[in-house]
């Protein structure tokens, strides 16, 4: 399946455990100004704890959870996925 977005290809990158290039592409969307999507975060998050960087993955989550994530729609692997980083991020705590 060809990537139509750049935000299909970071799904998909984090998808194929590729975290560090998710962390490049998801780095890269958070910085733009016009960025008002709390799921870039949340991503990067995810791609984040994936290689080891808890500290970083829960700034990005809070920042994410207090941008509105849990207002979005959410695909059942994005559920998932937040459950599990409070789940492995508050053991950290």
């Amino acid at each position: 399946q060809r990537c139509n977005t750049p935000d299909q290809q970071i799904v998909v990158t984090i998808c194929a455990g590729r975290f560090s290039e998710a962390i490049l592409l998801l780095e890269m969307a958070c910085r733009e100004p016009h960025n008002q999507d709390p799921r870039h975060f949340f991503h990067l998050a995810v791609a984040l704890n994936g290689v080891g960087n808890h500290k970083r993955a829960q700034e990005y989550l809070d920042r994410a959870l207090a941008d509105g994530l849990e207002n979005e729609i959410l695909t059942p692997s994005d559920q998932e996925d937040l459950a599990s980083l409070r789940m492995n991020l508050n053991r950290g705590n």
